[in-house]
């Protein structure tokens, strides 16, 4: 009760900001019946604006307004080991914020706020929940420039949220790729050949899902699908908060 009341009147005096705008955060979510503030206000909140019109497949956005669980012309062309991707939202001017403040700005916490937008679509969509939860690898460079990754981080909330394990050493990112603008398709797959390495524990499950922050031109989610795909697996699927 004391602790309570304590975090109560720290709130007061030192009111968290909005990691968007800066104003004072007034968001909040629940885990397992507990609130939780989030550090946003619903000012910004309701300038996110959930995807919609996206293929079931890669998640592309498609040029048909209204129309849900279709594929994109690439997709029924070409036989993807990704069953289905949801992306959570639009790549508006406050989500871009937020990810680039996990991205690059070293705020591990804004992983929190994403991962709370991500599980609201979820809860949009009618899906079928996986084993195990596999956040996007980084390669170790990355990682110690940075210092974290932000997949996991958003992951471990995620899992949090939903009940779900996250495991993060199912698969490892062994080469260090170039990024992707600028390059053609046939580019970013040879940059993405043999970019991963999965281990045989991957074998103990039927359906996982990849969880990636952004997704760009798609190359680096697919590369891990399809290694994935090499093992006992019955299904993957990609969650992800947008993809250009």
């Amino acid at each position: 009760m004391l602790k309570k009341f304590l975090h109560a009147l720290l709130n007061w005096f030192l009111p968290r900001a909005c990691c968007v705008c800066n104003r004072c955060a007034n968001v909040e979510t629940s885990v397992a019946g507990k609130a939780e503030l989030l550090d946003l206000c619903q000012k910004c909140l309701l300038q996110i604006s959930f995807a919609k019109n996206r293929c079931f497949q890669c998640g592309k956005r498609l040029d048909q307004s209204g129309r849900e669980n279709i594929r994109c012309e690439h997709c029924q062309d070409f036989n993807m080991v990704i069953y289905q991707t949801i992306v959570a939202c639009d790549y508006k001017k406050a989500l871009r914020k937020l990810i680039n403040g996990l991205k690059f700005g070293d705020r591990k916490y804004i992983a929190k706020i994403l991962a709370f937008l991500l599980a609201k679509k979820l809860a949009q969509e009618t899906i079928d929940l996986p084993e195990v939860i596999i956040p996007m690898p980084v390669h170790k460079r990355k990682l110690r420039l940075r210092g974290y990754n932000p997949s996991l981080e958003i992951a471990q909330y995620l899992g949090h949220y939903l009940g779900i394990p996250v495991i993060n050493d199912l698969c490892t990112r062994v080469k260090d790729t170039k990024e992707h603008r600028g390059l053609s398709r046939k580019q970013r797959r040879l940059n993405m050949a043999a970019a991963f390495a999965i281990t045989e524990e991957i074998n103990n499950y039927q359906h996982v899902v990849i969880i990636d922050d952004l997704i760009v031109s798609g190359a680096s989610v697919r590369s891990l699908a399809n290694e994935l795909s090499k093992s006992n697996l019955e299904r993957v699927d990609v969650w992800c908060l947008c993809r250009v």
